[in-house]
């Protein structure tokens, strides 16, 4: 039994369950992040785009550019009106006044191994970053208002970002864990 769980504050229950995915199988959610509880989204396995509304998850995937050979592979809620997912097809962004935005590619650094961008956050000094990786290396881009550029290459692939004050901290394989300031 695969789905969402609502903890009350002393037990756990189903909210959403045995739910079919856009791709026909049943739901397994791999990412939630929200700004408040009116602003609470999440994707599953099968790249179905879920969103609480007024209690309830909703699809959210209608009026998405993302299309069959793109996977999701991280979920960040910016503010009350913004999200962006990240995955195989770069970022994307969904603004609550204008709906979803086109997909960002990010370089790739060509290679053998996929590109696929797995985080992304803003900081108030350095503007938006992601994380992920190319060509089987770790890869921080960032975006310079117009594109996004490689920042930094590392051995070991990144799989998750947080904000740490003006700076950023990034997690990688072997139990990497990075501080950019």
């Amino acid at each position: 039994n695969h789905g969402f769980f609502h903890f009350d504050g002393t037990s756990w229950r189903p909210v959403l369950s045995n739910a079919s995915t856009d791709t026909g199988t049943v739901s397994v959610v791999s990412f939630v992040d929200g700004a408040s509880s009116g602003f609470v989204w999440a994707f599953d396995t099968g790249r179905t785009i879920w969103r609480l509304v007024a209690g309830n998850w909703v699809r959210s995937t209608s009026g998405s550019p993302l299309t069959a050979p793109d996977t999701l592979a991280g979920l960040w809620v910016e503010s009350a009106s913004k999200v962006w997912f990240t995955g195989s097809f770069g970022l994307l962004m969904f603004d609550e006044a204008t709906g979803y935005g086109a997909k960002q590619a990010v370089p790739s650094l060509g290679g053998t191994g996929a590109t696929v961008v797995r985080g992304v956050r803003r900081s108030p000094t350095k503007g938006l970053v992601a994380i992920g990786e190319s060509g089987g290396r770790g890869v921080i881009w960032a975006f310079d208002g117009t594109a996004w550029n490689v920042q930094s290459v590392l051995g070991r692939k990144l799989y998750a970002i947080d904000l740490d004050g003006n700076g950023f901290v990034v997690g990688g394989e072997y139990g990497a864990l990075l501080r950019q300031q």
